[in-house]
Formats: structure tokens, sequence, C-alpha cells
């Protein structure tokens, strides 16, 4: 058996998006652990459960913005194309999570 005929072919469409997701998570970084530092100060006006919801995902922004692209890749490299597709979108929840937090 030919070793490049093994499992599902791999995506290219997976491949770009892996390549801008990178990119673009590399580079939203910076702003995010800044805005993780600064999270705590949300607490100011007391502690209810959005008021942790909020601080939780922003401090754990920055960890996703790293973990998700290269599981992406690893998952691209093993040819598991679904969940590649899923941690590229990922880190989109941390943002919706908290702004349902604060709404």
């Amino acid at each position: 058996m030919d070793a490049h005929s093994a499992g599902p072919r791999r995506s290219k469409p997976l491949f770009w998006a892996l390549v801008g997701a990178s990119v673009l998570n590399l580079l939203a970084l910076l702003p995010a652990v800044m805005f993780a530092m600064v999270s705590p100060m949300a607490s100011d006006s007391g502690l209810t459960t959005s008021v942790w919801i909020f601080i939780v995902a922003a401090m754990s922004l920055p960890i996703a913005l790293i973990a998700c692209p290269l599981l992406g890749w690893i998952a691209y490299v093993r040819r598991w194309n679904r969940s590649g597709w899923v941690l590229v979108f990922l880190p989109l929840l941390w943002p919706s999570a908290m702004l349902g937090a604060i709404a």
C-alpha cells in the first residue's frame, strides 16, 4: 500500500484556512494577551456569574489562539479534515461567550 493513498485526501481549502487562521491568530495574540491582563478589572463593580464568564473567557483566549491552530495542523497531518475545520473556527466562540456574558 502506498503511503500517499492511506486514508482520505488532505483538503486544500483546509490547508489555506489553517494558513490564514494561523496568521490571524498570531496577529491577534498580542491584543488578546493585553486584554487578558486587564480583564480582572471587570470585577470592580462586583462579582456575578456573567463577570466570571467574561473574565475566564478573556483569560483563556490567548491559550485558544495558540492551541487551536496547532491542533488544527495536527488534525490536517493526520487527515482528520472535520476536526481541522472545527479547530479553525473554534476561537470564534470566545468573543461570543464574552459578548453573551455582558449582554
